[in-house]
C-alpha cells in the first residue's frame, strides 16, 4: 500500500478507536472519523505543516532537543518562532574579569484558543541552562531562568531581550504578530538593563543546597565576602546545541529531583525569595 494510503487508514483506524474507547454517541463517531480522514490527507500534502498545525492547536511544541544545534528546530512561521541565544554574564571580582555562559533556546508560537476565531497573544516556553561563574573556592553566582523580584517574567525576556516590547497601557498589549516579528528580527549582541536582571543565587558545589542566598548587584560584595562587580548580561544568536553540564558542577542539581519531580531549593531567608526550583536552572526536553 502507497505511505499516503498507510497514512489515511492509520488515522482512520485511531480515530474510529478513540470515538469507541470513549463510548460517544453516533454523530460524534462520525464527526471524529471525518476530522482524522481529513488530517490524513492534509498530513499526506504536508506533514510538517500538519504537525505544527496540531502542536500549536493543542498546546505541544517539537522537542528542542539537545544535539543537532538548529538543525532539530522547527522552521519559523508566522505561528511560531524559534531562537537559540547564548547568554553570556560577566562580573569582576577583586578587580578580575570573569565570565560565564550558556546556552538558551525560546519557542514563541501564537496562543490560539478553541471555539474562537481570535489569535490571542503568545506563548514562550524556553530551555537550556542557567549561566554559572566561579567566585571564589567553591562559590558560584548563578544566573538563573527565572524573574527577579519586582522584575517582569523571564519569558519576556526571553521573547525580546534587546528591547522591552511588552511596556504598555491599557489593553494596548503587543499583539501575536508583533512579538513574532520582534523574535525573528533579532540579530544582537546586546546587554540586559538592569531593570530587566534574571534572579541571582549564589550557591556552592555542596551536595545539598545549604546556605544559598537570593543576591543582586547591588549585594554581590556583602554576600560572597570579597569584590564583586557585575558588569553585563549579554544575549547573542548562536546555532550551538543546548548544553546541559551544570550536574557535573553542583551535585545538588540532581538531588532536587524526586520520582520526576522537582523538589523546591530553600535559600536563606529575607524579603525576597526563600524557596527556588530547579526548573529555573537547567530545564531540557518537555
Amino acid at each position: 500500500m502507497p505511505t499516503d494510503g498507510l497514512m489515511i487508514g492509520f488515522t482512520i483506524v485511531a480515530a474510529i478507536a478513540v470515538a469507541f474507547l470513549l463510548r460517544l454517541g453516533a454523530f460524534v463517531r462520525i464527526g471524529i472519523l471525518l476530522v482524522g480522514i481529513g488530517l490524513a490527507i492534509a498530513g499526506t500534502q504536508n506533514g510538517r505543516d500538519l504537525s505544527n498545525l496540531v502542536g500549536l492547536a493543542i498546546g505541544v511544541v517539537p522537542n528542542p532537543n539537545v544535539a543537532g544545534g538548529d538543525s532539530l528546530q522547527p522552521p519559523n512561521t508566522s505561528d511560531q518562532v524559534t531562537t537559540t541565544y547564548r547568554v553570556t554574564a560577566t562580573v569582576r571580582v577583586n578587580g578580575e574579569v570573569r565570565t560565564g555562559a550558556s546556552v538558551q533556546r525560546v519557542l514563541i508560537r501564537r496562543n490560539i484558543t478553541f471555539g474562537s476565531n481570535q489569535l490571542l497573544n503568545t506563548i514562550t516556553r524556553f530551555f537550556g541552562e542557567a549561566v554559572a561563574i566561579p567566585i571564589v573556592d567553591d562559590e558560584y553566582l548563578l544566573i538563573t531562568m527565572s524573574d527577579a523580584p519586582g522584575n517582569r517574567p523571564y519569558e519576556e525576556l526571553m521573547a525580546s531581550p534587546c528591547q522591552n516590547i511588552f511596556v504598555y497601557d491599557g489593553s494596548e498589549r503587543p499583539t501575536a504578530g508583533a512579538v513574532l516579528a520582534n523574535a525573528t528580527k533579532f540579530t544582537g549582541p546586546c546587554d540586559v538593563s538592569v531593570d530587566r536582571l534574571p534572579a541571582m543565587l549564589a550557591v556552592s558545589t555542596s551536595l545539598e543546597p545549604v546556605g544559598f542566598e537570593f543576591v543582586s548587584p547591588s549585594t554581590l560584595t556583602e554576600v560572597f565576602g570579597v569584590p564583586v562587580e557585575f558588569v553585563s548580561l549579554s544575549f547573542s544568536r548562536t546555532n550551538s546545541s543546548l548544553e546541559f553540564v551544570l550536574a557535573e558542577v553542583f551535585p545538588w542539581i540532581e538531588a532536587r529531583s524526586s520520582g520526576g519531580v522537582s523538589m523546591p531549593i530553600k535559600l536563606k531567608e529575607n524579603e525576597h525569595v526563600s524557596t527556588f526550583y530547579k526548573s529555573a536552572i537547567t530545564r531540557g526536553s518537555n
